[in-house]
């Protein structure tokens, strides 16, 4: 309708013309006052592309409200029963993996994984040099009251100003902020801080302490944030006295992207946090997300451990407004979109049965690859696919693709028979990338 000449429509969604109808859309009883009053008001934006650019940042805006308010459904009934005044006295430590993913991305992603046909995704929880690369420790303060974030030098001193931070991402503290809410150690009514830890723990502890840590650079595509979202929850709902398990971090993680209002999927924390090789679906019968452990014979695992590294290709990935971009073209229902999910899932599928023979799915992750630069134009600097093109004219790999949604970050690569990793790190050596 715009004739392309609309601008950017990732901007803000804050003209006081559409403040009202927001309101009555975010408040569950005046709903359809809400979409009566868009409608209304969308007839003054009708005039020129520019407004109607405009205009539609609401609609998008209308729509993120709707996909929050239905994943915070599903997933408020995955969460476990919280256990009041069964709060632990000492810190809490935990640890997790980061993921591999080998196929099926993108078809993890709220709404489209509650809307589309069918939704799969296989990946693999690794550790990086022997090690858990995402870590935290929750501690409870008996001196010093608030919500203490050590490594970030910020102090909460009450709910308000937690909710506040907890959805602007952009902001240092934000991931932390959104996953007490997800918790459930603040309850909505909260006014004072002091009043929620009671609620959990006795009454001499003022404060708590988050500390986070990761070894993974900065934008990896490794699914860092929303594992240590993960890994959070774990060490939260410990330090509370509430028994869970991974069911309930997975949908809790989903809630935190909510809150965030960065809206990501479920691949990462599962990826993350259950072990092995894993293909994993969202069920619409049962709407949770199932994973399913693929069994593989030793000498497969083996084989991954030795043909199966990762090249830091020395670029933060930039995903800004990316998955606004994708969720808008579902929303839009456009063919390419639809089609490329479609693949992806039928991909996955594929991608499993053969690691079920203990084969590796070279063909499989070359064409997850190429889908997922469908699903997001441009992902593919021009560095990486020379690299990628060098690596092959060398016959040092079989397959390459980039870590997550692309960009930069981790390159994953998928060694030639005979090659070993001192061949390829001699040569990228030379060529000044790092293995």
């Amino acid at each position: 309708m715009s004739k392309r000449r609309g601008g950017l429509r990732s901007g803000p969604a804050a003209n006081p013309a559409f403040a009202a109808a927001i309101r009555l859309l975010q408040n569950e009883t005046t709903v359809r006052q809400g979409i009566e009053a868009m409608h209304s008001e969308l007839s003054n934006w009708l005039q020129t592309p520019e407004k109607l650019t405009r205009a539609a940042r609401h609609y998008e805006a209308a729509a993120q409200i709707f996909t929050r308010r239905n994943v915070m459904r599903f997933c408020l009934k995955q969460l476990p029963v919280l256990h009041y005044r069964s709060g632990l006295k000492e810190g809490v430590r935990a640890s997790c993996a980061c993921r591999i993913d080998l196929a099926g991305g993108w078809t993890d992603t709220p709404p489209i994984t509650m809307q589309i046909e069918h939704s799969a995704v296989v990946n693999i929880a690794v550790m990086i040099d022997g090690k858990k690369p995402i870590e935290c420790e929750v501690r409870p303060l008996y001196d010093v009251s608030g919500i203490i974030m050590k490594e970030l030098g910020i102090c909460l001193a009450t709910p308000e100003e937690i909710h506040d931070l907890s959805d602007k991402p952009s902001l240092p503290g934000s991931l932390i902020c959104a996953t007490i809410l997800a918790a459930g150690l603040i309850q909505t009514e909260d006014v004072d801080l002091s009043c929620a830890l009671h609620r959990h723990f006795s009454s001499d502890i003022v404060g708590l302490e988050f500390s986070t840590h990761s070894s993974l650079p900065h934008g990896s595509g490794l699914g860092t944030s929303s594992i240590l979202a993960a890994t959070l929850l774990a060490a939260l709902w410990t330090l509370m006295g509430i028994p869970f398990d991974r069911n309930n971090i997975y949908h809790a993680v989903l809630l935190v992207e909510q809150y965030l209002t960065t809206g990501g999927g479920w691949q990462d924390q599962v990826g993350g946090t259950a072990a092995a090789i894993k293909i994993s679906r969202f069920s619409n019968r049962l709407e949770q997300v199932v994973p399913e452990q693929l069994d593989c014979e030793e000498s497969f695992i083996g084989e991954l451990e030795s043909k199966l590294l990762l090249i830091y290709t020395g670029r933060t990935r930039l995903a800004k407004n990316l998955l606004q971009e994708v969720v808008r073209s579902w929303f839009s229902r456009d063919e390419h979109i639809t089609t490329t999910l479609n693949s992806l899932a039928k991909n996955a599928e594929a991608a499993a049965k053969f690691i079920r023979q203990g084969v590796f799915p070279v063909a499989e992750v070359e064409q997850y690859y190429e889908d997922k630069k469908k699903m997001a134009p441009g992902s593919e600097p021009n560095f990486i696919r020379k690299l990628i093109d060098d690596l092959k004219t060398n016959d040092l790999i079989e397959a390459a693709w980039l870590a997550g949604a692309g960009g930069g970050g981790f390159l994953y690569v998928w060694l030639k028979d005979g090659v070993s990793r001192t061949s390829l790190e001699t040569y990228l050596t030379r060529n000044e990338v790092s293995c």
